[in-house]
């Protein structure tokens, strides 16, 4: 995660979380780390993913 952090404060670095597991495990944005910057679905992140040099998927 400091790895993460860290790449966030030297460079354009966007968290997504899945919104399928999300929604799977009854969890919001809010019980998330503060890192996560929004939670999409499959189709907006391919397209929001389309935009950036590097994505890594987990």
């Amino acid at each position: 995660m400091d790895n993460i952090r860290g790449a966030r404060e030297i460079g354009d670095v966007k968290i997504y979380a899945c919104s399928m597991t999300m929604e799977l495990f009854d969890m919001k944005l809010e019980d998330l780390d503060p890192i996560v910057d929004d939670v999409t679905g499959v189709a907006t992140f391919v397209e929001r993913a389309k935009e950036g040099r590097v994505t890594l998927f987990i």
